[in-house]
């Protein structure tokens, strides 16, 4: 933990020194840890491109459909917050902030497939589970007690499909993603705050290759999130 807090630290001391070069901190910034929890509905979409080709039967068919779950996600995050002047003797209206958090999701996705030759019925459900993730927050106060901020983030969430469908396969793994967004933040005390925050991700292909003599299928699935928060902040 004290690793982690002297490496956003340095970060963050870092981009500011090469941005606004020598700078008196002590009379004209303040810092410090903060830790909260938040909630709120998510969308994911799954985007499904599959290639199925038989050349014994001359057959190459590209299929592409996008399908949606909805749920409701939960957050703990916590972060180190820096907010200054640009010179000495202006307002600290400048923000800057790291953030980890770890969340854990509901939203999932089911369909079913009823094969009329055979008289068999599949069924595969889509399902994102929990996730971690570091960002950092740049923003601006209006006011000393409202803060507008952005987001720019590493994300990795746990993907997993269950299917009866021996076109494709199960999966159970972390997929890595690029998360972005902004958020208002106001001040209720001296210690607590809300916060109100909008963010998409994007994460990695999941890609998976079935062979069914004399078919063979290659599947990739793509899923997005989007998330809206509303969160409690309390500054330590």
């Amino acid at each position: 933990m004290l690793r982690t807090t002297g490496l956003i630290g340095g970060m963050l001391l870092v981009f500011s020194t090469s941005c606004w070069g020598s700078i008196d901190w002590d009379a004209i910034s303040t810092e410090g840890f903060y830790v909260g929890l938040g909630t709120g509905p998510e969308t994911v979409f799954f985007q499904k491109n599959s290639r199925i080709i038989s050349v014994a039967q001359n057959f190459n068919v590209t299929d592409k459909i996008q399908q949606a779950g909805k749920g409701w996600f939960g957050s703990l995050f916590g972060g180190y917050a820096m907010q200054f002047a640009a010179r000495e003797g202006d307002r600290k209206n400048l923000y800057l902030a790291g953030e980890i958090n770890v969340n854990t999701g509901s939203d999932k996705f089911k369909y079913s497939n009823f094969e009329r030759v055979h008289m068999t019925l599949n069924t595969t459900t889509y399902k994102m589970g929990r996730s971690f993730g570091v960002s950092v927050l740049p923003g601006f106060l209006v006011t000393d007690d409202t803060l507008f901020y952005g987001r720019l983030a590493y994300a990795k969430r746990k993907l997993s499909i269950m299917t009866t469908d021996n076109t494709l396969v199960n999966i159970n793994k972390y997929r890595c993603g690029f998360r972005y967004g902004v958020g208002i933040r106001q001040a209720v005390s001296e210690r607590f705050s809300v916060r109100l925050d909008y963010s998409h991700t994007a994460y990695r292909k999941a890609k998976m290759f079935v062979a069914v003599d004399p078919v063979t299928k290659n599947t990739t699935i793509k899923p997005t999130v989007s998330q809206v928060e509303v969160g409690v902040v309390f500054d330590i």
